[in-house]
């Protein structure tokens, strides 16, 4: 109920200042359905807006996580709304997902903090790429764009995976197309 989500919200400010207090580099990141999404998205909003103003005010960083393919749409919605608003805010995507070379695309013009996953829930093929090498693939191609994006000055990205090969082959890249090693979050 809300007020389970206020206390979650309350929790994060609460996070916040404990990472100044104790000098730490540190950023949050939650869920949507935390602070209330599905039982009033305007409050899940006023509630994420003040956590991403608290984090920019502790010099760091508030980033939504994706949760299932059925909050996706409204989760990449929310994101544009709260980019609109603050620049120290970042949207996780998952890379397994058929749509999401469009949301980056999509996203792109907004000058986004994208961190990359290669996906979380058990989704149906027919949105979402079940066989590793396919999975792996799509979370190369992304990755390959947004590290360009990161190059130009376009993006701010996180790859978000526990897979070596796969980190060196993007730092290989990154270094390929004159990207400064230290702009690369891998």
């Amino acid at each position: 109920d809300l007020s389970e989500a206020h206390a979650v919200a309350e929790a994060y400010h609460g996070l916040l200042d404990e990472i100044a207090a104790r000098g730490l580099d540190g950023e949050i990141s939650l869920k949507l359905t935390q602070l209330g999404l599905d039982l009033d998205a305007e409050t899940a909003f006023t509630r994420f807006d003040a956590l991403a103003a608290h984090a920019a005010e502790k010099a760091t960083w508030a980033w939504i996580d994706m949760e299932g393919s059925a909050y996706t749409e409204r989760t990449v919605a929310f994101y544009e709304r709260a980019r609109a608003k603050r620049e120290k805010v970042g949207l996780c995507l998952q890379a397994y997902l058929h749509r999401t070379p469009a949301d980056v695309q999509r996203l792109l013009p907004l000058r986004p903090a994208i961190r990359l996953v290669k996906g979380a829930y058990d989704e149906p093929a027919s949105i979402a790429y079940r066989r590793r090498p396919e999975v792996d693939g799509a979370f190369l191609t992304l990755s390959t764009q947004l590290l360009e994006a990161v190059r130009d000055g376009r993006a701010r990205y996180v790859a978000a995976t526990h897979d070596i090969a796969l980190l060196e082959r993007m730092a290989r890249f990154g270094t390929a197309i004159g990207l400064d090693p230290t702009r690369m979050e891998l």
